[in-house]
């Protein structure tokens, strides 16, 4: 029986390591039933996405999930269909800025930063974003201390992963009305038989 190699980032609520070691969340549960029906052996690996992303590139994982879609991502992937919607907001610690904010224009006429995880694809509203208005971080947990400094001002997180760690969040944490976007995510695959074989189980 043939192995596949399916990797994922830390994102709780969707997929995470537990206080036992064991893989959990919402996305791995779906991703991990489809598979079950599958003949195969799987192995999943839960680690940043940096590292998910070049394994995946140099042939070390087979599936990748929860992934964003883009142009060069398809050069190098077969990607299944939709599984689910994202929802993914610009948020701040400043009541002040909450209320001033309207627009994406408004970011730049202030000149504040926008706290993002490195590697991510957003959407185009975030992507296009010039780098220098963005603050790079690893991981969401290493995103959420910057979002519970005095320094922060902004940042681009997943609604639900905010709402999953609130209780984690020292300040009062505004989503700025009118900067909320909807993400498409997918499984991506090395080999497009077995992107066939999960499409066809999606549907069902």
């Amino acid at each position: 029986m043939k192995e596949l190699i399916i990797g994922a980032d830390y994102f709780p609520p969707y997929q995470y390591i537990d206080k036992d070691g064991e893989v959990k969340g919402s996305d791995y549960e779906f991703v991990k039933s489809i598979f079950d029906k599958l003949d195969y052996n799987i192995k999943f690996i839960i680690d940043d996405w940096s590292i998910i992303e070049k394994k995946f590139i140099n042939g070390e994982i087979d599936v990748a999930f929860q992934v964003q879609k883009t142009k060069e991502r398809e050069k190098i992937a077969f990607f299944s269909k939709k599984f689910r919607d994202a929802k993914t907001g610009i948020v701040t610690n400043n009541e002040i800025l909450y209320k001033t904010i309207k627009k994406i224009e408004d970011i730049f006429n202030l000149e504040y930063f926008l706290g993002i995880i490195e590697g991510y694809k957003y959407g185009d509203v975030i992507d296009k974003i010039d780098k220098n208005y963005k603050k790079y971080y690893s991981d969401s947990d290493e995103l959420l201390k910057y979002l519970n400094s005095a320094e922060a001002r902004l940042a681009v997180f997943d609604i639900g992963v905010l709402n999953n760690i609130k209780d984690n969040i020292d300040r009062d944490i505004f989503v700025i009305d009118g900067l909320t976007f909807k993400r498409e995510l997918f499984v991506m695959f090395k080999e497009e038989e077995v992107r066939d074989e999960f499409n066809k189980l999606i549907d069902k």
